[in-house]
């Protein structure tokens, strides 16, 4: 009598280690017995992004920088127009319990929108996440525009336009392909951007001084920071078809604060001060 074993393989090309990690990095610890986990080698969704060709890796931060910019700008223009489109930038500022009424609705429909997005990005189809995304955008920027006119215009306003020119700076530093997205260089290259478009908004909106800038660059430099950061982390499971999940997330790890941590915690966990706050190798 004889037994037959049927076996399964998975839809991959290798499992196991080939001598290089595709971090851009020669591995110095060479075990040909050793596998790859589920971050380091292709899954179901796809090949992740850190093992990508450095082009298409570039591709996949353009374009997540460019749709976190776009949703910048349209806070910007609701803004404008609530300040500057008849009598809405009085309205908002004179009323007090009525102005709130529409607020907590859409602010509630606009959480259950991204989550629900982020919940059930895989089982979606790239349209409908498309105009999912749309959706919240367009919901979140009816809220934003409506709290900074009311509250915070001065820092505000100036703060979303920084962080918009940031975001279009680490845009500019994905045309090339020569160095690498990771550690701080395209952290420097936005800090750049926004450094040097400040003068710019200083004579645009005729601030009084220059020192009136300084909280808002330093208000886009950290979120652009986190921006960047959220990448470096989500790279190591994202897919190039990902960049939407990628943006949603953005929001998702925002509110709620452990994952943030989370997330600091695992980029720095093999941190050389001397080199870098953030691992090399990430």
């Amino acid at each position: 009598m004889t037994t037959q074993y049927k076996t399964l393989s998975l839809p991959v090309s290798s499992t196991y280690y080939n001598g290089r990690l595709d971090y851009g990095h020669q591995d110095l610890e060479s075990d040909q017995l050793r596998r790859f986990f589920s971050g380091q080698d292709e899954n179901i969704f796809g090949i992740a992004i850190v093992r990508l060709p450095v082009s298409r890796q570039m591709v996949y931060y353009r374009t997540v920088c460019l749709i976190t910019a776009l949703q910048c700008f349209l806070i910007a223009a609701a803004t404008t127009a609530a300040l500057y489109v008849g009598d809405a930038f009085d309205w908002i500022q004179k009323s007090k319990w009525v102005w709130w009424m529409p607020l907590v609705p859409l602010a509630l429909i606009t959480i259950f929108t991204g989550w629900q997005l982020w919940l059930n990005y895989r089982r979606l189809s790239t349209q409908f996440r498309t105009w999912t995304l749309v959706f919240f955008s367009l919901l979140f920027t009816v809220i934003v525009s409506a709290l900074l006119s009311k509250f915070y215009y001065d820092i505000g306003y100036l703060s979303n336009l920084l962080t918009m020119t940031g975001l279009l700076g680490g845009a500019l530093y994905t045309l090339q392909s020569k160095w690498l997205f990771s550690g701080v260089a395209p952290i420097v290259c936005i800090y750049a951007t926004i450094f040097f478009a400040a003068p710019l908004f200083v004579t645009l909106f005729s601030l009084n001084s220059t020192s009136e800038i300084l909280i808002p660059m330093f208000i886009s430099s950290v979120i652009c920071t986190y921006v960047v950061l959220e990448m470096y982390y989500m790279r190591q499971e994202m897919t190039e078809e990902d960049c939407i999940l990628t943006n949603i997330s953005f929001y998702i790890d925002f509110a709620y604060p452990m994952r943030c941590l989370h997330h600091v915690c695992e980029l720095t966990e093999g941190v050389n001060i001397a080199g870098g706050f953030v691992d090399d190798d990430i």
